[in-house]
């Protein structure tokens, strides 16, 4: 391609394009000059990077801060049923809570004869008075 030269001593070629050069918009603030005059990114890779790194980020904050505490109490809930193996697994929900058990976070909620039952994936647990003191009776949910 050739470019015409602004003054014939000047060594620079004039760029053709009207087009005025850009920064890219990904966070790189490299300099180009656009093909088009929407482009905001140098290239398809600095896109994606902004893209990954920032919008597709922030729009998944709160479902990985759910994730954890599902998962946290699932963690939970299968080692202190597991730990009574086949008996009553009841235990006082204040020890549940100091380990990091959220009783508000669970993946669903059935009632059975009157009675809330919550559920946390394979694990379903229900939140029962005992002698003015709250429990967590847990069950192993099989589907069959």
């Amino acid at each position: 391609m050739r470019y015409r030269l602004k003054n014939p001593e000047s060594e620079k070629p004039e760029h053709p394009s009207p087009i005025q050069p850009k920064l890219c918009t990904c966070g790189c603030q490299t300099e180009f000059i656009p093909r088009r005059t929407n482009q905001l990114y140098l290239n398809a890779k600095h896109r994606d990077y902004h893209y990954n790194h920032g919008v597709r980020k922030e729009k998944s904050k709160s479902v990985i801060g759910t994730n954890k505490v599902l998962n946290k109490n699932l963690r939970l809930l299968s080692k202190h049923y597991e730990s009574k193996a086949n008996k009553n697994s009841i235990y006082l929900l204040k020890i549940l809570i100091n380990q990091g058990f959220n009783p508000s976070q669970f993946t669903g909620i059935s009632l059975y004869e009157g009675e809330k039952i919550s559920y946390c994936y394979n694990y379903a647990y229900q939140i029962i008075l005992i002698k003015n003191q709250e429990h967590i009776k847990i069950y192993k949910y099989e589907n069959s």
